[in-house]
């Protein structure tokens, strides 16, 4: 099995704005919806989890409902990450392996979600 492991935990506190850069807008939807929907056009990707902090979670599922397609809206869960990117994978991981959804065939793709110009 193929997962995808999109990390938004990103404050965008080097930008200097109020909100992160994956929530911002990318023309007609927000940059991580774009980087998203990349993901879900993988077919061999069975399943894609977004990781963000715990208080974003309910804010996260919302925009996806949103401006995500149903159909790959499907093929996405909307996770609490941790305090560092180390972390916050390692709970994506913890996921899997909780759900059964770990052996020795998984692959897991990690990639940041903010950079939406990723190809397959």
């Amino acid at each position: 099995m193929y997962y995808g492991i999109i990390v938004a935990g990103g404050s965008g506190s080097r930008m200097g704005g109020e909100i992160p850069k994956q929530y911002l807008m990318l023309g007609d939807k927000p940059i991580l919806v774009h980087t998203t929907e990349k993901f879900c056009m993988v077919n061999e990707i069975d399943k894609n989890f977004i990781l963000v902090p715990s208080d974003r979670v309910d804010m996260t599922e919302k925009l996806l409902d949103d401006y995500l397609d149903p159909f790959f809206r499907e093929k996405v869960k909307v996770l609490s990450g941790g305090d560092s990117r180390n972390e916050t994978i390692m709970n994506a991981i913890r996921y899997l392996e909780k759900e059964g959804f770990l052996d020795s065939d998984t692959v897991i793709i990690t990639h940041d979600a903010v950079r939406p110009f990723v190809t397959e």
